[in-house]
């Protein structure tokens, strides 16, 4: 039995459909991994917004506090003192 050129593109053709089918197998499990990942990265991404945050939230709050510390007893002052800053 001999062998053809049709015989070859034949053969060839099948394995490359074989081959497709394959890579696209791969493809689908490539995409549902990358699905994964992406949702443990927003995750990591959301628990780090968390631990940055409550620092400077707490910073925040804090520098409110002196703030108005710092104004209350500014306010005090002035009004110990009289228009031209005297005291009265």
């Amino acid at each position: 039995m001999q062998i053809t050129a049709n015989d070859v593109l034949t053969f060839l053709l099948i394995l490359a459909v074989i081959m497709l089918i394959v890579v696209l197998y791969h493809l689908m499990f490539i995409a549902v991994n990358v699905r994964r990942i992406s949702e443990r990265v927003n995750d990591v991404s959301k628990e780090l917004e968390e631990i940055i945050m409550t620092p400077l939230a707490l910073i925040e709050n804090s520098m409110t506090w002196i703030t108005e510390m710092v104004m209350s007893l500014y306010g005090e002052e002035k009004e110990k003192k009289g228009r031209h800053g005297k005291e009265e």
